[in-house]
């Protein structure tokens, strides 16, 4: 089951996620314990694949930029903030073309936000 699912999730990590085309494999989730519908696996790999695409759009340019984010809930939003001192254009963007998902996933903003040095 737990297969069925990170397979789902790395699918659509690259994909456009479709809630009526999710590919489950019925009989594996008939025979768990407290039967999960097709339904509650759709959401939860829904909920994976945009934690999943956030953290990915994190280290776009494989540099790890954000390896010392914090994150913290502040009025409706997740702030997502970074000590990092360079050009993280890259990861902005694509930080940005991902948050709509996880928004309309969890229905909450993700924001990424760069501290700046006093000088």
């Amino acid at each position: 089951m737990e297969r069925e699912i990170i397979a789902n999730v790395v699918r659509y990590n690259g994909l456009e996620f479709d809630y009526n085309r999710v590919q489950l494999n019925e009989e594996l989730f008939r025979n768990t314990k407290g039967e999960l519908s097709h339904e509650d696996i759709t959401i939860l790999i829904a909920k994976l694949t945009a934690i999943l695409r956030l953290a990915n759009s994190m280290d776009r340019s494989h540099k790890q930029k954000l390896s010392d984010s914090r994150m913290n809930v502040k009025e409706g939003k997740l702030v997502v903030t970074t000590s990092y001192e360079g050009d993280m254009t890259l990861e902005a963007l694509s930080f940005n073309q991902k948050a709509d998902f996880f928004e309309e996933i969890f229905g909450i903003r993700p924001v990424l936000r760069q501290k700046r040095r006093l000088s």
